[in-house]
């Protein structure tokens, strides 16, 4: 279920696709400079998607944005807290897919780091943080660089001092009719798929991906709930 699947996409189609959100829709902004675009995948396009990656991870729904990325992404995890609602105390486990359609860019990866936690975090304001308090995460303490870690965000580039410290868990090399399946909760950021070592705010080097979420109500021993 999770890692890598080669699946059958009509990436000519869903260029289209992603062309015509870009002119019809307003996009949600991310990123340093707001370089990092999403539209919400809606409607038939949606329920396609769906009928692939149900068969991948079963009893969950998945939620699919379009993205267009002119900044590499910093460190995060896409990992919810736990829920109340009326009636249950309940986690949520959660899982990401990326879906590589086009690039200019060199050659884009998703990095995977071994941390993994169930709330979600993310780099912002040099120290990474959780998303819901703004509270600080420590989890660097001898600010070494790993060189396996450095191969995909060198030294000098401008995010590289987030990752002192980290392991590399596992690397998405993006290929075209390839999807990558994780847990949310593990940290991971992108590449860094710029020529400059730092974010240029009207450069030309962009990624287009389609990136999705999914959950599936689970006790606290991890045990779905039946419906």
């Amino acid at each position: 279920m999770l890692g890598l699947h080669t699946i059958d996409i009509d990436t000519k189609y869903w260029k289209k696709v992603f062309d015509n959100y870009k002119k019809e829709k307003a996009p949600k902004l991310t990123g340093k400079f707001n370089l990092n675009h999403f539209w919400q995948v809606t409607g038939e396009e949606k329920d396609y998607l769906n009928s692939i990656f149900i068969k991948l991870v079963p009893n969950v729904y998945w939620y699919f944005e379009t993205f267009e990325s002119r900044a590499p992404v910093s460190l995060h995890n896409d990992k919810n807290i736990k829920y109340n609602d009326e009636y249950d105390v309940y986690d949520l486990q959660m899982y990401g897919v990326i879906i590589p359609l086009y690039w200019t860019c060199k050659t884009p990866y998703t990095i995977f780091y071994d941390k993994y936690t169930p709330r979600k975090l993310m780099y912002k304001n040099n120290e990474m943080r959780y998303v819901d308090t703004n509270e600080i995460y420590t989890y660097s303490q001898d600010y070494t660089y790993d060189e396996a870690v450095l191969s995909f965000n060198p030294k000098n580039t401008e995010y590289y001092k987030q990752y002192a410290d980290l392991k590399i868990f596992d690397v998405y090399e993006w290929k075209v009719g390839t999807a990558y399946i994780f847990d949310a909760g593990q940290w991971h950021s992108s590449s860094w798929f710029l020529s400059s070592n730092k974010i240029n705010e009207f450069g030309n080097e962009y990624k287009q991906s389609i990136n999705g979420l999914a959950s599936i109500k689970t006790d606290k021993d991890g045990n779905p709930f039946s419906n």
